[in-house]
C-alpha cells in the first residue's frame, strides 16, 4: 500500500512539474548550471538487445543521451520519432569525432514484450550502430524504478498503446544531469553542439 502511493504520488509531481513548464512558457529544455547544483544522474543496470549487462556508471567519462521509448508505439512523432533523432545525433556524432566520447541509451518502459531479441530487431531497423547505442530492458521492477527516478510517466491505454511522458537527458562526463528536454523540444544538431561545448580540453580523443 505504501509503495503503491509513493509511486501515485512521484506521478502527481511530475505532471504538475510539466504544467509548471509550459504555463510557464518554456519551450521544454532546462539547462542545469553547476550554481544551481548538478543532479547525479541515478544510477542502473539493465540488459541491451545483445543481453549483455548495462550500468549507467560504466560510461564514466562520457557524454550520456538517455531516452525512453517501446518498440510498439503507434504515434510518429513520439518513440518513432526520438529513435529517429538519436539515430541522427549517432550519425552527426560519429562523424565529428565523437563516436568515444557519446553514449545513446533508450530505456524501453514496456519490458515484458521488449526483450533483448525485440530491441535487436528493432535496432537493425533503424540501422543503429551498437557500439554506443544500447537498447535497454530488463524486469519491471528495475524498468519501474527507472522510470520513476527520471520522471517518465506511462500508462498501459485499453488499445494496446502506452500513454506515456517524454523527457532526453544529457548527462555529463562526470555522472550529472547537465540538461533535459521535455517532449521533442530537440534537435540533434543543438545535442551534438552542446556535447562538443561540455568537452573538457584535456581530454583524449582515444579515451574508451
Amino acid at each position: 500500500m505504501r509503495d503503491h502511493k509513493s509511486n501515485t504520488r512521484r506521478k502527481v509531481v511530475f505532471l504538475l512539474f510539466l504544467i509548471l513548464l509550459y504555463s510557464q512558457g518554456l519551450k521544454g529544455n532546462i539547462n542545469i548550471r553547476k550554481s544551481e547544483g548538478l543532479k547525479k544522474a541515478f544510477d542502473f543496470e539493465l540488459v541491451n538487445q545483445n543481453s549483455q549487462s548495462v550500468r549507467l556508471n560504466q560510461f564514466q567519462g562520457k557524454h550520456v543521451v538517455l531516452g525512453f521509448f517501446y518498440t510498439r508505439c503507434g504515434m510518429p512523432k513520439m518513440c518513432p520519432l526520438t529513435t529517429k533523432k538519436f539515430r541522427q545525433l549517432q550519425e552527426l556524432g560519429n562523424s565529428s569525432g565523437l563516436e568515444d566520447r557519446m553514449v545513446l541509451l533508450l530505456v524501453t518502459f514496456d519490458p515484458e514484450f521488449d526483450v533483448p531479441g525485440i530491441l535487436k530487431k528493432y535496432a537493425n531497423m533503424y540501422n543503429a550502430k551498437t557500439d554506443n547505442w544500447h537498447f535497454l530492458t530488463g524486469t519491471v521492477v528495475r524498468i519501474t524504478e527507472v522510470c520513476q527516478e527520471y520522471g517518465i510517466v506511462h500508462e498501459d491505454q485499453e488499445s494496446g498503446q502506452i500513454r506515456h511522458s517524454m523527457i532526453t537527458y544529457l548527462i555529463d562526463t562526470e555522472g550529472y544531469i547537465k540538461k533535459f528536454y521535455v517532449g521533442q523540444n530537440w534537435t540533434p544538431e543543438e545535442l551534438k553542439k552542446q556535447i562538443i561545448a561540455n568537452q573538457k580540453p584535456n581530454k583524449s580523443k582515444g579515451r574508451k
